[in-house]
């Protein structure tokens, strides 16, 4: 018995670290690749496909913060893998985008969005989702914007682990962003 438990522990602490390998090579890729763009469309097309090997990202979206104007314009918005053309700008302070400028921290909601919002004393900008997670795309204190993805249909769709992911792609992101914006 205790050699089939061990078999099961082996296996799954094999199958962690092949896909901790996993997600280490797709982020360097994407450093590889970002370091390269000098293209800010470029930069994010990159970053969505990269996001999109490691996470669901069927509803995934960048958002780019117009200071001036205190706006988010969305340069990359994928609603269920399609390009989503319906929401291009958002004023800065409404949506969970919003609460992220304010805060400056990652956003994860695992569940109940809406009482979520609702708690929050905040409104829905588009449809409302099950699972969202979003974060920040920061060089130091200076705020680019930020980078989302959820769930429509499912709660519990992304975790801390997912979290921590897409965090690591955002540091990617805003860097290959501000470059190629200088």
């Amino acid at each position: 018995m205790n050699t089939i438990l061990g078999g099961n522990m082996s296996s799954r602490l094999f199958q962690e670290i092949h896909l901790r390998a996993e997600e280490l090579a797709v982020l360097n890729q994407l450093a590889r690749t970002l370091s390269t763009q000098l293209n800010v469309e470029q930069v994010f097309q990159e970053t969505y496909q990269g996001v999109a090997q490691l996470l669901d990202a069927r509803n995934f979206f960048i958002g780019v913060y117009d200071p001036e104007r205190h706006e988010f314009v969305f340069p990359v918005n994928i609603t269920e893998s399609v390009v989503d053309e319906e929401i291009t700008v958002v004023p800065a302070d409404q949506g969970l985008s919003g609460y992220i400028l304010k805060t400056r921290k990652p956003l994860l909601i695992k569940s109940n969005v809406d009482e979520w919002l609702e708690a929050h004393n905040m409104q829905t900008v588009g449809e409302p989702a099950a699972s969202w997670l979003g974060v920040p795309l920061m060089i130091g204190d200076d705020f680019l914007g930020v980078m989302a993805v959820q769930d429509y249909q499912q709660t519990g769709t992304y975790d801390e682990h997912a979290r921590d992911i897409l965090s690591a792609f955002a540091s990617q992101a805003a860097i290959a962003i501000q470059n190629a914006r200088l």
